[in-house]
């Protein structure tokens, strides 16, 4: 790995901020430097995350340097590395020290892409947003900036992270998953996805004020309309809603955001310690809107956590915020006298949750707060009971790995695991739950595998602490599908421990299954409905070997593949 290079340490003055340095370095699998990755940085109390996050690009050193509060803080890379899939590291900030992390890229797919206006026009300097997780893109941030020919690359990305684009004077784009795009190209490792500046945009100013009318600096602004998980079909491909823009106001409390589309647009403006406002102002087409935003005084909560029996509890884990706000959540924790409190809270109706998750205790409540003042909330612990209970078909035999759930019906005021929870059944078909709440328990039982299918049992208004309850299932919520056989290397001997992965989507179920090969080398899938199901079968040291569609098991019946050989890896 290629040593980073040395850079001037800063000079501390008495006045400066109590913090410690990061230096992050990214190179690729050669050890050379990668520039222009994206890395977010997450530190503070957790509490604070939302505000401390910072986010930039490597330079040509492939280096990033960020200065935070000390304590704990981590680092994630937007790129496929050799870490771990997420490309997370963890460390230690020291006050007045630097701390080294290195991340090395994978060598992998590039998304490649173009940014185009609505008449199909290249737009040079362009954003180019990656997303940070996989899947439906919700969190990241600006990568990269398109050419004079609209052209952009993005190497060691996944195919499954949302791309989107947005440049000063037009609307923003839409964000994609590049996967969608396979087929158009027809190559695994290289995706070109176009991005469509929609039509004419503007940019919004703004500053942000406390009560008083003094400008805050350092707040954080969050501009745009994005619903999360909202999906649009263009062409036949999935979509969803233009990147939210976050920004921090300056010395004198300004912003500004260029690259929305023209009309209404929704503000939000929040500090450490203050309330969360949300206003909707202007953008007009080739223009620039204005708008002020007022952030008031914050509230506090403060109360103590209790046993059923009155007793304190040290050591809960309390939450507080306003629902679907990910700016106003707050968390703290209960201390030897079982007493907590939260200072900085937004103001308005919050959801307060208080768990015990070594117990399986949770509560939750809604409290109004108000600017300025002081709420309590005591919370209690309800006693929790043991619910019991065993899983048949119709002529008595256990029903062994089905699914059962449980839900609390009688109990609004909890949450977690109080208020719903899965386990599976054992080999004599058995299953019991921890931690319930007093009131009526709804029982729902899925074949294996089938957590998200529709429950071929439901039992309703059963009372923990009591008698062992019985699920009955007919014969044709029973499946009779089953496949087995035994895995084996090239002269026959058994292969334990090998992975197998069996799934199947059908348009009134999904089937994933997980298991392995025992000392024997033998495998066992069972109650299977009729589907076409896809097997993939690994073992280290093995080449990995795929049935799609396994055409044995089409009708669900019972399946032998037999002795099932595996080739060393060459």
């Amino acid at each position: 790995p290629l040593a980073p290079a040395a850079l001037p340490e800063p000079a501390l003055t008495v006045s400066a901020p109590a913090t410690g340095t990061i230096r992050v370095t990214v190179i690729d699998a050669r050890g050379v430097p990668v520039p222009g990755v994206g890395l977010s940085l997450r530190a503070g109390s957790r509490s604070e995350v939302w505000f401390r996050e910072q986010r930039e690009l490597t330079d040509s050193r492939g280096l990033v340097e960020f200065r935070t509060v000390p304590g704990p803080a981590s680092v994630e890379v937007r790129r496929a590395t050799t870490l771990t899939q997420s490309g997370t590291l963890e460390v230690e900030v020291v006050v007045g020290e630097v701390s080294g992390l290195s991340f090395e890229l994978a060598d992998g797919i590039a998304i490649r892409g173009r940014v185009v206006d609505w008449t199909g026009r290249a737009v040079e300097g362009a954003e180019v947003w990656l997303g940070d997780g996989f899947g439906p893109p919700s969190e990241g941030g600006v990568v990269a900036h398109s050419d004079q020919d609209g052209q952009f690359e993005l190497p060691h990305a996944s195919r499954l992270q949302g791309v989107a684009a947005r440049a000063a004077g037009y609307a923003p784009s839409l964000r994609f998953i590049p996967v969608f795009f396979a087929e158009q190209i027809g190559e695994a490792t290289d995706y070109f996805v176009e991005l469509v500046l929609p039509g004419p945009g503007g940019a919004l100013e703004g500053e942000v004020v406390d009560a008083r009318g003094a400008p805050l600096e350092g707040a954080l602004v969050v501009v745009g309309n994005a619903v999360e998980g909202r999906t649009k079909l263009v062409k036949g491909m999935p979509s969803y809603d233009p990147p939210l823009v976050r920004v921090h106001t300056d010395a004198q409390g300004r912003f500004r955001v260029e690259g929305r589309a023209a009309g209404e647009v929704r503000v939000r403006a929040r500090a450490l310690g203050t309330d969360l406002a949300a206003v909707t102002a202007s953008v007009p087409a080739g223009g620039v809107g204005a708008v002020r935003i007022v952030v008031g005084e914050a509230s506090r909560i403060v109360g103590v956590v209790h046993r059923a029996d009155g007793g304190v509890v040290a050591g809960a884990e309390l939450a507080a915020g306003i629902e679907g706000e990910p700016l106003s959540r707050a968390w703290t924790r209960s201390d030897e006298a079982g007493r907590f409190e939260f200072d900085g809270l937004p103001v308005g109706r919050l959801i307060l949750t208080a768990e015990l998750s070594a117990e399986g205790l949770a509560v939750r409540h809604e409290l109004e707060t108000r600017a300025g003042s002081e709420a309590r909330w005591d919370a209690y612990f309800p006693g929790a009971l043991p619910l019991t209970g065993v899983l048949v078909d119709e002529t008595g035999g256990p029903l062994p790995g089905w699914l059962i759930r449980r839900e609390a019906t009688g109990a609004e005021a909890v949450a977690g695991e109080m208020a719903e929870s899965n386990t599976a059944t054992d080999t004599d078909g058995q299953f019991r739950f921890e931690g319930c709440p007093p009131g009526p328990q709804k029982l729902t039982a899925r074949a294996p595998g089938q957590l998200l299918s529709d429950p071929v049992a439901v039992l309703e208004d059963i009372l923990p602490g009591g008698d062992s309850v019985a699920l009955r299932l007919p014969p044709e919520a029973v499946p009779r599908g089953a496949l087995r056989g035994r895995v084996v290397d090239a002269q026959g001997q058994a292969i334990p421990g090998a992975q197998l992965k069996l799934f199947a989507i059908h348009p009134a179920f999904f089937v994933g299954l997980d298991e392995s090969t025992d000392s024997n080398g033998v495998f066992r899938f069972g109650y299977l409905p009729a589907a076409e199901y896809t097997l993939t079968l690994r073992a280290d040291g093995f080449e990995a070997r795929e049935w799609k569609p396994l055409d044995e098991l089409g009708a669900g019946e019972q399946c032998n593949l037999g002795r099932v050989e595996l080739a060393p890896v060459q």
